[in-house]
């Protein structure tokens, strides 16, 4: 092997160790941020750096498996980890490994079709290109004109091609193999943030008037939807706001540049695989706002470090609508199984029995539809979850159980869309119970107010709260591929909220209170008009 100069060459061979938390083994010192590059059964899965690992007492460099992945390792297979650049590697070792107890293959695969994934730049399991024909690269940017050809002609909007889908066509001459989707933004003819997001809400008003299928990441962020197979996206085209403000560029929650460095207008076009195609005036002004100066030198580890500054700007001019839902819809997509089961949980008979008489059903984060069926045996429920799969799911259930749900997709985290869920239940008449199981305990903080609104609005038809917390799906202990969200469960902290919204708890319930996972069961009601 080769070592730079900055390295010491003695290093022990055969000291790689790979666990279910941690990928582990003894570096070259000096060693200390180079790239890292990580290979399941002979693929490619990750690349990373080694500065975003850690050195133990004992000198071995240890680096943590991401969140996402840890479901994923159970299995016997190979492991094999490379250190420094491609070509003159620092280190290169390899393991072969059992875990979780398991000898079936250890691969990483989409559970539903068998398609190879990889862990991407923002931790997540996620498809890449790497394993695609030329079918597919030709749906990807046929969608990709046809999106910017559908905003240039419908809402007035110049948009280009942004992010990893420009950068590869000008540095490589062609799509970054390790990307997973197709980029587009625009810049908003707008300098004020509310009237950036008005802009950005009329793009979405139009793609709905098209029948077209999106999720809202954020005001400056639409991602729109092509399927492929039952349950799974084939690919997506995301559009980006661009804005300037007090004379400084933004772009996709990380750039932060001076406007007159910027030289978006004229559009111009290029190729990119047959596909003629918009991108900015001079794209590596965009890339340098992007990336930095070195953005000529590919670099697969490269991650985003926003300042926090500039982090914070975003936040509270653009929000956040997507807190841990791409992980739910990944636990609904592998886990579909779960909806096969037809039983009621123990918080579904728990509610049954202390809904209002003639009462209404509203249920929120309804996830497969266990509940929301189960209810519906003597009464109109409506109910709604913002992870797809899981509603497909539940629509899947509904029609095996020959009942009545509407279900609908709503985000807890977007007022536009708490209000839309409040219309909707209006069309339930009368008194309205709300149904809430496993939800404020897994929700970001951004979630609880929108999802107190919507109670207290409801509860003053005269109906109750039914609002389970602790455990997992279906009334189960947590499980290991399960997302967490932020659950920290303080029921003062609940209780004081309620207050805040004018609702009292009327009764609780803890189920198994010296177990590892006690659930919580609360009765509530409005406490003052």
């Amino acid at each position: 092997m080769t070592v730079p100069d900055h390295c010491s060459a003695s290093v022990p061979t055969g000291t790689l160790e790979i666990t279910g938390e941690d990928i582990s083994l003894v570096l070259p010192a000096g060693c200390e941020d180079l790239m890292v590059e990580v290979y399941l059964g002979g693929r490619r899965i990750w690349t990373t750096r080694t500065s975003r690992g850690w050195w133990g007492a004992d000198g071995r460099w240890h680096l943590p498996w991401p969140a996402a992945m840890r479901p994923r390792l159970v299995g016997t297979g190979d492991v094999r980890v490379e250190v420094g650049p491609r070509g003159d590697r620092v280190l290169v070792e390899g393991v072969a490994v059992t875990l979780g107890g398991s000898d079936e293959p250890l691969e990483l695969n989409h559970p539903a079709d068998g398609s190879p994934q990889v862990i991407n730049k923002w931790g997540r399991v996620a498809k890449s290109f790497e394993d695609k024909d030329d079918g597919f690269f030709d749906a990807l940017l046929s969608s990709t004109r046809e999106i910017a050809d559908f905003l240039r002609d419908e809402c007035g909007i110049e948009a280009f091609l942004h992010c990893g889908s420009l950068l590869g066509p000008v540095r490589d001459g062609d799509l970054i193999p390790n990307d997973d989707d197709s980029d587009l933004a625009y810049l908003s003819v707008c300098t004020n943030p509310t009237d950036i997001a008005l802009e950005s809400y009329r793009i979405e008003r139009a793609l709905s008037a098209a029948g077209y299928d999106f999720v809202r990441h954020s005001t400056g962020h639409i991602q729109v939807m092509f399927s492929g197979r039952s349950m799974i996206d084939r690919y997506y085209v995301d559009i980006f706001t661009c804005f300037e403000v007090s004379g400084w560029f933004y772009a996709t929650a990380h750039a932060h540049e001076p406007m007159d460095s910027m030289r978006v207008h004229p559009l111009g076009t290029m190729e990119v695989r047959g596909h003629e195609l918009p991108v900015p005036a001079d794209p590596s002004t965009i890339f340098v706002a992007m990336y930095g100066p070195g953005w000529a030198t590919p670099d697969p580890s490269y991650q985003y470090e926003t300042p926090p500054q500039v982090a914070r700007r975003y936040y509270w001019w653009q929000n956040h609508f997507d807190a841990h839902r791409e992980d739910w819809e990944d636990f609904w997509r592998c886990n579909s199984s779960l909806a096969s089961d037809p039983r009621p949980s123990d918080f579904a008979l728990w509610a049954a029995e202390r809904l209002t008489d003639g009462a209404g059903v509203y249920e929120m984060g309804c996830g497969d539809g266990l509940t929301a069926c189960h209810l519906a045996a003597d009464r109109p429920v409506l109910a709604s979850d913002y992870a797809r799969p899981a509603l497909m799911l539940a629509r899947e259930r509904a029609e095996r159980a020959d009942v009545d749900v509407r279900f609908f997709q709503s985000n807890q985290y977007s007022t536009r869309q708490t209000s839309h869920a409040l219309h909707e239940a209006a069309s339930l008449g009368g008194p309205v119970d709300v149904v809430v199981e496993n939800l404020f305990d897994g929700m970001h903080f951004l979630g609880w107010d929108g999802t107190m609104r919507v109670m207290r609005h409801l509860l003053g038809l005269g109906g109750a709260a039914l609002v389970g917390v602790g455990g997992g799906c279906h009334g189960h202990d947590l499980a290991a591929d399960e997302p967490r969200g932020d659950r920290f469960w303080n029921p003062q902290e609940f209780a004081d909220r309620l207050d805040r919204f004018g609702m009292r708890i009327d009764s609780v319930e803890i189920v198994d209170p010296q177990g590892p996972s006690p659930r919580h069961r609360y009765l509530i009601r409005k406490a003052r008009p």
